[in-house]
């Protein structure tokens, strides 16, 4: 069964304004690779000598609740784990290129 976070209609987090002019990485610009079916995505990144590695999940709402349209592996359930409380109810999502829909990203040390 998909993982269900609760969607919330406000903005980011206030605390996260300080990051409005962080640098950027085009989405384009990584190697995706299908981490699980169709749904599930993984890349890696170089950030300051540390490797990262990047996961995605592909999103949708179903009756106001951001689900995950597959997620054999836990991932998006971890994350809300670790989160433990102090995140978002909702993830903001971006665009893959070549993958369509909307995806929640996110990047850990290898």
């Amino acid at each position: 069964m998909a993982d269900l976070i609760e969607m919330r209609e406000e903005a980011a987090a206030p605390g996260l304004a300080i990051y409005a002019n962080a640098p950027s990485i085009s989405m384009a610009s990584l190697t995706w690779t299908r981490a699980s079916g169709e749904d599930m995505l993984d890349s890696a990144i170089r950030l300051g000598g540390v490797l990262l590695y990047v996961n995605a999940v592909r999103v949708h709402d179903v009756d106001g609740i951001q689900t995950a349209t597959s997620d054999p592996c836990g991932f998006l359930d971890d994350l809300v784990a670790a989160m433990d409380g102090h995140g978002p109810d909702r993830f903001q999502t971006t665009e893959i290129p070549g993958h369509p829909g909307d995806w929640v990203v996110w990047a850990v040390p290898c």
